[in-house]
């Protein structure tokens, strides 16, 4: 993964969604925690995976998308509290969430990022 590539696109993530109703009337702006959690997220991603797409979601979280057709993807978005919630589908479709601060939930989203790409 190129850190630095995703460091820029996490940043204008921000940009773009740093007011409320930034994506319509109901969109919530990206708070400073969500921020904080999403940088802390990508900084603990290994090299060795390829790099996520990331763009603010209407309700204030961070999505980071890896997508290699409709059958292989996989997406987290981190909210405010650290909480990371998780879909994919490598065919077998999978979902759940977990903490940052929980041992297993890195590994869990690691291993799930590279069956997409299997």
């Amino acid at each position: 993964m190129d850190l630095k590539k995703s460091l820029k696109q996490l940043e204008e993530a921000l940009m773009e969604a740093n007011i409320n109703g930034w994506k319509g009337e109901n969109s919530v702006a990206v708070s400073l925690p969500v921020a904080y959690h999403s940088l802390h997220f990508l900084r603990l991603l290994p090299d060795d995976i390829p790099n996520p797409n990331i763009a603010a979601e209407p309700d204030g979280e961070i999505e980071f998308e890896w997508y290699k057709n409709p059958d292989r993807n996989f997406s987290v978005s981190v909210n405010k509290n650290g909480g990371l919630n998780y879909v994919g589908k490598m065919p077998k479709e999978i979902g759940g969430n977990c903490n940052l601060l929980e041992d297993y939930c890195l590994s869990v989203i690691i291993n799930s990022v590279k069956k997409v790409y299997e």
